[in-house]
């Protein structure tokens, strides 16, 4: 009996002292638990996101914010916030420099020594800015793009057929008032946050370049149109400025397919060498009528106001002669031989932009409706260079 007794304490003694000695586990390290809370106050290229660190994983909070971007599930290789949470907290970020009428993706983030988590995808659109553009709509259809054999130069060939989904297209060029308006609109910037009108690259005009005549001057903290020059094309436009503006007021720079087609006259072509005549005095300023008093750019010739010619089929003005348009395309002298017939885009790089329509200083070839020129998108702008956007229908 006595030994039995002895077994029992010497039993209830070892499991005693293993019970003391024994470690607690080590707690389970991991990323963090992050949800996107709320998006609040959209305005015309602001918002503010809200989003909440619900578990740190074991860890300190490194950093955390928002990611967003125009294309789905945005990670930290996008756009991004840094509000530097580092408690487990629901926090809010103001995102700026927002280009109006898009749609915007956004997840929170959070990030600690072992990686980083998102949150639930959320999307808004911002608000879309009055549009000061006259549009003319163009109905989808089917055309047949480029010039026959024989006829105008190779980039310009093989003849395809194209169908293009519709939309609307600016009436006439932009013009000076118009795009000094712009200049002179509030909460300008680009997407490091720099102002437009201190950034070379995304506007050079005249005005910075001074190489290039222009009608539009800085003035203090303003730019002011040349009086009389009002309603005359603005010129002087790199690539990225005529992006920004058409952005600006939630359109784009058309596709080389959508700008044929208009020029073309849509579903009511006639299929003229020109937008709207086979002659080109009617309906294009070119370097054989552009003369005038009152605006000579070079040897007394230069940009007219903006229509003052005849309209082709759809309506539209000057999109042969007066100012050279930019085009989001691309450049690639061999596309229309690969180019799929169903809204094309255009060459998903390249060194050089298309333009198209010619100018008050080109010969009439350079104004047909086939023809396509090019040049690189910064930093060179020209007296012959703008842009007219187009919208969704």
């Amino acid at each position: 009996m006595k030994n039995k007794y002895l077994f029992l304490t010497l039993l209830l003694l070892f499991f005693t002292i293993n019970s003391c000695c024994k470690k607690d586990p080590e707690p389970v390290s991991k990323v963090p638990t992050v949800t996107t809370e709320a998006i609040s106050n959209i305005t015309k290229n602001s918002v503010e996101v809200t989003g909440k660190i619900v578990d740190d994983g074991g860890n300190n909070i490194l950093e955390s914010g928002i990611c967003y971007s125009t294309s789905p599930n945005p990670t930290l290789e996008n756009s991004h916030t840094t509000d530097g949470i580092t408690d487990i907290d629901t926090f809010t970020s103001a995102i700026t420099g927002l280009y109006s009428g898009t749609t915007y993706f956004v997840r929170a983030y959070a990030s600690n020594i072992k990686g980083t988590a998102y949150g639930d995808e959320k999307q808004f659109t911002t608000d879309t800015n009055t549009t000061p553009v006259e549009t003319v709509l163009v109905e989808g259809g089917t055309f047949i793009m480029g010039n026959s054999p024989g006829h105008g130069e190779d980039d310009q060939q093989p003849q395809h057929s194209v169908t293009v989904n519709s939309f609307r297209i600016s009436k006439y060029e932009i013009t000076n008032q118009q795009f000094a308006d712009w200049l002179n609109s509030s909460n300008l910037v680009d997407e490091n946050g720099h102002s437009y009108a201190d950034n070379k690259r995304f506007i050079f005009i005249g005005t910075y370049s001074g190489s290039e005549p222009t009608h539009i001057t800085h003035n203090g903290n303003s730019f002011v149109v040349e009086p009389g020059k009002e309603n005359y094309p603005v010129t002087g436009v790199s690539w990225y400025g005529a992006k920004a503006y058409c952005e600006y007021y939630g359109g784009r720079l058309p596709t080389e397919a959508e700008w044929e087609f208009a020029a073309r006259g849509g579903n009511d072509s006639n299929y003229f060498f020109y937008s709207g005549s086979n002659n080109v005095e009617d309906v294009a300023w070119y370097y054989y009528n552009s003369e005038n008093a009152d605006n000579s750019m070079i040897n007394g010739k230069g940009t007219h106001p903006v229509g003052q010619k005849n309209p082709n089929e759809l309506g539209l003005f000057d999109m042969s002669g007066n100012v050279y348009e930019w085009i989001n395309d691309w450049y690639n002298e061999n596309y229309y031989s690969n180019s799929p017939s169903v809204n094309p885009q255009g060459p998903s790089s390249g060194t050089y932009r298309v333009l198209r329509g010619g100018s008050w200083d080109a010969d009439y070839p350079e104004c047909f409706v086939a023809d396509r020129s090019h040049l690189a998108p910064e930093p060179y702008s020209g007296r012959t260079f703008g842009f007219r956007p187009v919208f969704a229908p």
